[in-house]
């Protein structure tokens, strides 16, 4: 489990795979769209200039040819270490 969404979740879920991990990838990010770059969201996509898909890291299809699960808009609200659990703010409890 991945705890945010942002270009570091989506970038670990990639080198996980590339580096041949094969369990369940859950990412869980309280904002409702892709992991996505910053620096050219700032500029490139608010100017007009790139759209929205050029932003994102990598597209929708990708995270789901390698089995990543993006639970998006949604919060993690609690990690319990010894259950090796975490729950969400729609009350879901993740392994």
């Amino acid at each position: 489990v991945i705890v945010g969404g942002g270009h570091a979740a989506g970038q670990a879920c990639a080198s996980l795979r590339q580096e041949g991990y094969q369990g369940e990838i859950v990412v869980i990010g309280d904002e409702s769209h892709l992991p996505y770059q910053r620096p050219p969201l700032s500029k490139q996509y608010l100017s007009g200039e790139h759209g929205v898909e050029k932003v994102h890291l990598r597209p929708a299809k990708f995270y789901a040819d390698q089995r990543i699960t993006l639970k998006l808009g949604v919060r993690a609200t609690a990690i319990d270490t010894a259950a090796h659990t975490v729950t969400t703010d729609a009350g879901e409890t993740i392994p």
